[in-house]
């Protein structure tokens, strides 16, 4: 009994932490809205809506456009969004090659470290590729650098 005890106020504190984080004070409601590297380029688009549940991210401008679900995480530290895909929305030829349905609806594709309400560390993971067991798409995300190794950049809120 003891141990079911410690487990469950093990769950209950963590599930507390994970929905409040007093040291970062942002409002999850002001995460809302158009993010992009550049607000000028209209490029690498990520909308965040008010429901804070899906988003409709731009991977490759005219080629690839997915649903992705949005996890909210507080820790000590930051407040972070994980993405993970729903589902393609609108492909090019490009994107309608991708093998979409042996991508992992549970992995997570991308993370936002939120740095304050207008900016955020984005890192790509690309979609994992559950018959290839691997990753793909690592470094076709065009908010990317192409010539990099590196798989995140400085996103700014644009609008909203």
């Amino acid at each position: 009994m003891k141990n079911v005890c410690q487990t469950l106020l093990f769950v209950i504190t963590f599930v507390s932490l994970a929905c409040t984080d007093k040291r970062s004070n942002i409002d999850d409601k002001k995460l809302c809205g158009v993010w992009m590297t550049n607000c000028n380029s209209g490029l690498g688009i990520i909308t965040i809506p008010e429901s804070l549940d899906t988003t409709l991210m731009e991977i490759n401008s005219n080629q690839i456009y997915i649903d992705s679900k949005i996890d909210i995480l507080h820790t000590k530290d930051r407040t972070s969004l994980l993405f993970r895909l729903i589902t393609p929305d609108d492909l090019g030829a490009g994107g309608a090659r991708l093998h979409w349905d042996d991508f992992s609806r549970d992995s997570i594709i991308a993370i936002m470290n939120i740095i304050d309400t207008k900016h955020a560390d984005l890192k790509w993971f690309g979609f994992y590729d559950t018959k290839l067991k691997k990753r793909v798409w690592l470094h076709d995300y065009e908010l990317l650098d192409f010539d990099s190794t590196i798989n995140h950049v400085l996103i700014t809120k644009c609008k909203g």
